[in-house]
């Protein structure tokens, strides 16, 4: 109720991707907030988004293909809109399988060393996480926001 809306330290809280009306118009402004942070940071803030995860972060970033480096103030307007879609229907999805208290099939998460579902290249753990938690993501599929590099090898 609006109570409880109002209480201190529920009211500095992001939107909740499932039950907020307004999700796709506040997250773009909470996550621009800060342009110099990941966008793997930023996801777990709970000013910027509301009941996100380690699992849920590193599932998000898999599915938006951005690589877990990209920073916030890199993302072009329709790279946020696609990411607060993505976003939306992921946490739909885990809530559902939660309900049906069955296991939510990981595409990277906790998947280090076994092959990508898309690629089937090694999902990688990045364990110096810029967040603080670790990291799962595939480098093959997840190049959005990559540093190009000039030499390989």
């Amino acid at each position: 109720n609006d109570r409880v809306a109002l209480h201190p330290e529920i009211r500095g809280l992001g939107p909740d991707p499932l039950s907020s009306p307004l999700f796709h118009d506040d997250f773009p402004y909470r996550l621009r907030k800060n342009p110099g942070r990941t966008v793997a940071a930023a996801l777990l803030d709970q000013e910027v988004v509301a009941g996100l995860g380690n699992m849920l972060k590193c599932e998000v970033l898999f599915a938006a293909r951005m690589s877990p480096w990209v920073k916030v103030g890199a993302l072009l307007a329709s790279q946020v809109d696609y990411l607060a879609g993505t976003i939306v229907g992921l946490v739909a999805t885990a809530s559902t399988f939660a309900v049906k208290n069955q296991p939510f099939p990981h595409r990277v998460f906790d998947r280090a060393g076994l092959p990508c579902t898309l690629c089937a290249a090694d999902i990688v753990v990045d364990r110096m996480s810029q967040d603080g938690h670790l990291t799962w993501y595939c480098p093959s599929c997840q190049t959005l926001g990559r540093e190009p590099t000039l030499f390989a090898g």
